[in-house]
């Protein structure tokens, strides 16, 4: 059987729920205690889409200071980039200019970006910080890249 390789990147914010993506994707598990990521996870799938057999490697980045440099390097070699805010928190969806940025500046290969939103769950507890769904929709079409909303807790929209 033959495989299309595929390096995929998770980055965002510390606190977005990056490696609870990575977890119930490739796991089907989500832990509330998740803790911090320091550098970089790595994790192999092999994953059929649309009768197509894909290799996909994934790389959760950490975003605590002392790791960017760490982390920058893993990105000249991804095609994609997930770019998580959480929905919750205004300020992690205020810096996504600088991640896009970033991976756009870093990656060699780059093909495709999406915005993710995730906390999905927590969004109407929030009331006065959250991100609505149009607000982060209207910033990907500024941006000419993909956005969908999660939640690694309730699995939504993680396959």
């Amino acid at each position: 059987m033959s495989f299309t390789r595929n390096n995929i990147i998770l980055i965002g914010d510390s606190g977005v729920g990056k490696t609870s993506l990575l977890r119930q994707f490739t796991d089907n598990r989500f832990n509330a205690n998740e803790l911090t990521t320091h550098g970089v996870a790595f994790r192999s799938v092999d994953y059929n889409y649309d009768g197509l057999q894909l290799k996909i490697a994934l790389w959760d980045s950490s975003s605590l200071p002392q790791y960017r440099q760490v982390s920058r390097l893993y990105y000249k070699d991804v095609s994609a980039a997930l770019i998580v805010y959480d929905v919750t928190n205004r300020s992690t969806f205020d810096r996504l200019n600088n991640w896009i940025n970033t991976i756009r500046e870093h990656s060699n290969i780059l093909k495709y970006i999406a915005i993710v939103g995730n906390k999905l769950d927590l969004r109407d507890r929030f009331e006065a910080n959250h991100v609505t769904r149009k607000e982060g929709l209207e910033f990907a079409q500024r941006k000419n890249v993909q956005f969908f909303e999660s939640s690694a807790k309730l699995d939504i929209n993680i396959s």
